[in-house]
């Protein structure tokens, strides 16, 4: 089974960082057009259509783009002890991704562009277990020594140990 969890090294977090940071540029100043066009011919609709549903997604597009810039050039891993982005985050893309596939392949017929699609949404929807996994395999399951605890008494009496 493909570890995805590795360490990818310094080449590709500076390289993923650059293109975070094009790739937020590009998108929020595209919405930044957008709603600029909009606003100049006082209408939020292009053709009948919700153009501010798009600029609004490319917006978000940009500020997550950010974010992943933003923890790509921290170098540092997440809370987690394994990932550089938080496991919610990718969750949450993995879910976003999921209904992607679904609506393209409902749209184009094609039962196998699901099935491929599927499973990398499934690494990125079970990244809290595979971490867990990888947390239980470098942790050796050792349980706590027994410690000594004090028993508190009742009024008038004295504390022992047992």
């Amino acid at each position: 089974m493909t570890d995805y969890l590795q360490s990818a090294g310094r080449l590709w977090r500076i390289t993923s960082c650059a293109m975070c940071v094009v790739a937020s540029i590009v998108s929020i100043l595209t919405s930044l057009f957008m709603l600029h066009d909009m606003l100049r011919r006082q209408s939020f609709e292009f053709e009948g259509k919700p153009l501010w549903i798009a600029a609004l997604l490319l917006c978000f597009v940009g500020f997550c783009a950010a974010y992943i810039a933003f923890r790509l050039a921290r170098d540092r891993i997440a809370s987690n002890g394994v990932t550089t982005m938080p496991a919610w985050f990718i969750q949450s893309f993995g879910a976003l991704l999921l209904v992607g596939i679904g609506l393209v392949a409902y749209e184009k017929r094609d039962l196998s562009f699901a099935i491929e699609g599927l499973s990398l949404c499934a690494a990125m929807l079970l990244i809290s277990r595979n971490i867990a996994r990888r947390h239980k395999r470098n942790q050796p399951n050792q349980s706590p020594e027994p410690t000594p605890t004090t028993v508190t008494p009742p009024a008038g009496q004295e504390a022992r140990q047992p």
